[in-house]
């Protein structure tokens, strides 16, 4: 009995579903707003019938149920805190303003508590709409900022697209999209991460140490030793930051080194941890 139930029920709400697509092209517009807002409240049930739809000869009817096939799988991913806190938010993402929305609300929640303008807001709230915002920047300001506002939130969901632009031909762009996967401590992406020590850039090659150093990734050393001897001196303070970091004492000969570094600061960092190897 209950399994008959169930079916009566869905061929009920299927044949509610026909009747309202049908009201979409009603020549009177309470009535077609009447329909689209309920197809909206009955949401993944009737993705099947718009999907149909959207194919419809009326045009109408097809450019409201491609609208509705948008708009329902965002509307079950928002968060209440979202839903009944940020106004407008279904409709901007719903127009594909992923990005300067993320963006907006990530800005938010660097803002003190008593600052914010939506107070139920949490970092969790925006781990769905990460990857989407990290996906459609396209300039570097925009893969900058999206980079440093997942970092800053730790959200994982969105590394694999980070990821992605560890291939970027802008310097700046590798290196913060590094620092947002040393950020968001996505350890299991070391080894993304090791090629960068040998990075065209030297930012990117120190930024690519760090990471690496905080990680913990043993299997980094080798290459963070080839950094000891990098032209440029940041780049080797990093690396010497890095192996202190992993607590290498395979590296002490080539700390030694470095204490005649012609760079007072690295001089200074391999005697620091020249001896904090030795404790």
């Amino acid at each position: 009995m209950p399994l008959l139930a169930a079916l009566v029920l869905e061929l009920c709400q299927e044949d509610a579903v026909r009747n309202l697509i049908e009201q979409l092209s009603s020549d009177k517009i309470e009535a077609r707003a009447e329909a689209y807002r309920k197809l909206e409240a009955i949401g993944r049930p009737a993705l099947a019938l718009l999907e149909k739809a959207s194919q419809d000869s009326d045009g109408e009817v097809a450019s409201r149920a491609r609208t509705l096939l948008v708009r329902i799988p965002i509307r079950e991913r928002l968060t209440p805190a979202l839903l009944s806190g940020v106004d407008g938010i279904y409709d901007r993402l719903a127009l594909g303003d992923w990005m300067p929305v993320f963006l907006d609300l990530a800005a938010e929640l660097r803002q003190p508590p008593e600052r914010r303008r939506h107070p139920g807001l949490r970092a969790e709230d925006l781990a769905f709409m990460a990857p989407l915002a990290v996906d459609a920047a396209r300039s570097e300001a925009d893969r900058v900022a999206v980079c440093q506002a997942v970092g800053r939130l730790q959200l994982k969901t969105s590394i694999p697209n980070v990821v992605a632009m560890l291939k970027d031909e802008r310097f700046l762009v590798r290196s913060n999209a590094l620092g947002a996967i040393r950020d968001a401590d996505a350890r299991d992406q070391a080894g993304v991460v090791r090629p960068l020590l040998a990075d065209p850039h030297p930012l990117v090659r120190s930024v690519a140490a760090h990471t690496l150093g905080k990680f913990g990734d043993q299997e980094a050393v080798p290459g963070l030793r080839k950094l000891l001897s990098d032209e440029n001196p940041n780049v080797r303070w990093w690396a010497v930051q890095a192996i202190g970091d992993l607590k290498a004492p395979d590296v002490a000969q080539d700390l030694r080194r470095l204490q005649d570094d012609p760079n007072e600061a690295v001089r200074r960092i391999a005697a620091d941890t020249l001896r904090q190897l030795r404790q």
